[in-house]
């Protein structure tokens, strides 16, 4: 449940539960659409919490949101919070971006710092999404040791698109505090994760409403062959007109 106030043309106000508004186009994505994770990503607590929310649109597609939410760290509704400013917008018809500074408590009340930066680009009938992300505490002696990048490609031919993603995320070990606890509770220090993969779809209808799909992505950690196939398919339960 959530309630939505349009105060005025540029001023929107909201609160119930909502998406914690972290930057990165691997996060935004509805999971039907990701087949394979970031550590970062699958490892989370909660990507909805309950939160308030405002946000001023400088001209369409040009949003920029403060917003207090629970904390993505700890499950369900709990005395942890998250202090995220995203910005949704763009510097060209052929780049858009879902950026983000997050200030995000842990279950002992540690904070630790976010900047994600998620990037989309079209050019003619390819994508290519780029997110990356810096985490840090203010604790740690070198704020760029603790981060994730992924890229992704969409080549579209018709009704089908050829997909290949990767991605890398490394913690250095010796973020951790005074009692060697790590300050970053998803990514562990020492962590060295390298994984990518490739895919096809196909639409047969040439439309998103059924999709055919197979994929195939390893990584470094488990070091096994994963290949899936599936089937998508998008009905209205409801249509108004």
């Amino acid at each position: 449940m959530c309630i939505n106030w349009q105060a005025t043309d540029r001023w929107a106000f909201s609160a119930g539960k909502t998406a914690i508004m972290i930057g990165g186009y691997e996060y935004d994505a509805p999971p039907i659409d990701v087949y394979f994770y970031s550590r970062f990503c699958n490892d989370i607590q909660q990507a909805f919490a309950f939160s308030v929310n405002a946000t001023y649109t400088m001209r369409d597609g040009q949003d920029f949101t403060f917003q207090i939410s629970n904390s993505p760290l700890t499950p369900g509704f709990s005395d942890t919070y998250a202090f995220n400013f995203a910005w949704l917008g763009h510097f060209a018809p052929w780049w858009k971006t879902i950026w983000s500074y997050n200030l995000v408590e842990d279950s002992i009340h540690r904070k630790i710092n976010y900047i994600a930066l998620g990037n989309h680009w079209t050019f003619g009938n390819v994508a290519v999404d780029l997110d990356l992300m810096d985490r840090a505490s203010l604790s740690q002696r070198n704020l760029f040791s603790d981060y994730t990048l992924i890229t992704k490609l969409i080549w579209n031919t018709g009704k089908w698109n050829w997909c290949a993603k990767a991605g890398y995320e490394s913690n250095a070990a010796e973020n951790v505090d005074a009692d060697g606890r790590p300050y970053d509770v998803i990514i562990a220090p020492g962590t060295r994760y390298l994984y990518g993969g490739v895919g096809i779809e196909y639409f047969p209808l040439g439309d998103k409403r059924i999709r055919l799909h197979a994929t195939a992505f390893r990584d470094n950690y488990a070091k096994v062959s994963n290949f899936q196939m599936g089937v998508t398919w998008r009905f209205d339960l409801i249509r108004r007109k």
